[in-house]
């Protein structure tokens, strides 16, 4: 019996500690599995985005792309009327000629005859650029009307963005709905009278007056059908995450163009431009010597200020020539047009956003991560991406930045318990997609092959 006993302790003496080992193999592989399981990740897919403005605004003649149309670096986007400018350039290529006559005709010892023509454009040109002082005087009130109304817009869709965001997140009273519907019937009977009353016309010359004011009316029935059945529609359609974002950002962005139209209302009742309320007074100063100049006995001093201005109107010359070229809005760099926020015939302030442009081919997923977790996440490591839209398709992306800091409240943070979480936010580059992926669109990261 206690050689049986002695067989059993010797055994035991060996099975206890392989079977401590097991279990605690097995459960260190348990937790390294876990964790391998846990670690995905989410966030919203972003583009680098450039909105255009103008510097010296005006009103908009040409729109020359539409959201979604690809451009080249240096393409021309927006035109805006630039003939006044033109009209200036041609006074003050003429002044320079005039500048130049009056210089020669001094250092050839100013003849009589030639002194009164002298004297003759200098005052034509004395008169060209006190209208033209008087041009700068008055776009700037102009401009600052212009701003006004932008304000009065940029608060309506403001007022309108909130409506929709409301909306979209509380529902809509079925009296909104049933109004909406009542207002696209009554639009709907509207234009099919302004396109009945509309026909016997159809056919008649262009040029008539009837016509073209049955057309109008058309036109206009259509636009107000259009605008009750997308009210409509809204109204009694399903929100989506999606749409949600869609619709925080218009009103994000509305917000952002009444602090542009309220900070260029500022700046515009300080007075005129500096830079062209500069040159117009330089014009007129120059104008004034060269009449002087012109109507004098010429001396070696008056030799060089004619010299003087010549160079004077040579760089009034110059200067228009570069307003000119900013009438004319080009991409600073090949992209796709996200936003096109002017139209044709519209009057845009200086630093007005025209167009917003993103590389759609260079979209990055920022994503956060647990500070336990993090460091299975290296530079260089290749991911699977996917995303709602295209359940069955899977992206690849690549891990370009790890955040050097944990933060505690990343920005897309959902849940009480991630605000508690510290976290480390990890970058990542979309490789080819095909066109699918879009900026804003939420995305699932999975960290394991």
């Amino acid at each position: 019996m206690r050689a049986r006993l002695e067989h059993v302790r010797k055994y035991a003496r060996i099975i206890v500690p392989v079977a401590i080992l097991a279990i605690a193999l097995i459960y260190l592989i348990s937790i390294s599995g876990a964790r391998r399981a846990a670690l995905r990740a989410s966030g919203t897919i972003e583009a680098q985005q450039v909105t255009l403005a103008s510097e010296r605004g005006g009103l908009v003649i040409e729109v020359l792309v539409n959201e979604g149309d690809l451009v080249e670096e240096g393409q021309a986007l927006v035109r805006f009327d630039d003939a006044l400018l033109q009209t200036q350039r041609r006074q003050a290529a003429a002044a320079l000629v005039q500048a130049e006559a009056s210089r020669d005709l001094l250092a050839m010892g100013g003849a009589p005859n030639r002194r009164g023509a002298a004297v003759a454009g200098a005052t034509i040109e004395l008169l060209a650029a006190q209208q033209a002082l008087q041009s700068v005087l008055d776009n700037q009130n102009l401009t600052a009307g212009v701003a006004l109304e932008r304000i009065g817009q940029a608060e309506l869709a403001i007022r309108n963005a909130e409506n929709q965001l409301a909306t979209l997140e509380f529902g809509t009273d079925q009296a909104d709905i049933d109004a909406a519907r009542a207002s696209v019937v009554l639009a709907a009977d509207r234009l099919d009278k302004a396109r009945e009353n509309y026909a016997p016309y159809e056919n008649k010359s262009e040029d008539n007056v009837i016509r073209a004011s049955l057309l109008a009316a058309v036109a206009e029935a259509e636009s107000l059908y259009d605008a009750a059945l997308r009210r409509y529609n809204n109204l009694t359609g399903t929100a989506t995450d999606y749409d949600l974002h869609l619709a925080q950002a218009a009103l994000e962005k509305a917000r952002a163009q009444l602090e542009l139209a309220r900070a260029d209302r500022t700046e515009l009742l300080e007075g005129p431009d500096p830079d062209a309320l500069a040159l117009a007074q330089a014009r007129l100063e120059a104008a004034q010597a060269q009449l002087a100049l012109a109507d004098g006995t010429p001396s070696p001093e008056e030799l060089a200020i004619a010299d003087a201005q010549v160079e004077a109107a040579a760089a009034a010359l110059a200067a228009l020539d570069v307003q000119i070229e900013k009438a004319v809005v080009r991409a600073p760099a090949a992209g796709t047009v996200l936003y096109r926020a002017v139209e044709p015939g519209e009057v845009a302030t200086p630093g007005a956003p025209l167009v917003t442009l993103a590389d759609l081919t260079r979209l990055t997923l920022t994503v956060y991560l647990p500070e336990d977790l993090y460091g299975a996440v290296n530079l260089g490591q290749e991911v699977t991406v996917s995303v709602d839209s295209f359940p069955d398709e899977e992206f690849v992306a690549t891990v370009i930045r790890i955040a050097d800091e944990a933060e505690f409240t990343p920005r897309n943070v959902q849940t009480v318990e991630g605000r508690k979480t510290t976290v480390f936010a990890i970058e990542l580059s979309l490789a080819e997609h095909g066109g699918m992926l879009k900026p804003g669109m939420p995305a699932d990261v999975d960290f394991e092959d």
